[in-house]
């Protein structure tokens, strides 16, 4: 029964979806945005090491994998693929 009451609190504690965030200089949009881009970095990110997975099979190791991509220093993530890849960057 307390199981059940303290699921009952927190989905009713979160029943406000929208609030107003005040960042020291920071407006909403642009912590939105901000967000925004980032996601679509990692999804980027997300799917070039889906791909390396792929072209890889069984051969594939997370470590090695990063080890590769940080050996190129501190890529931006549209870039990393073509790096890995040997690919022309564009």
């Amino acid at each position: 029964m307390a199981q059940q009451s303290s699921l009952t609190f927190f989905e009713n504690a979160n029943s406000q979806p929208d609030f107003t965030v005040v960042l020291r200089g920071y407006d909403r949009p642009q912590v939105d945005d901000f967000v925004q881009r980032l996601n679509a970095a990692l999804a980027q990110s997300e799917a070039a090491r889906a791909e390396a997975e792929q072209r890889l099979g069984a051969a594939f190791s997370l470590r090695e994998y990063h080890d590769k991509v940080l050996s190129y220093g501190s890529p931006p993530v549209r870039f990393a693929r073509e790096l890995l890849f040997d690919l022309p960057i564009e």
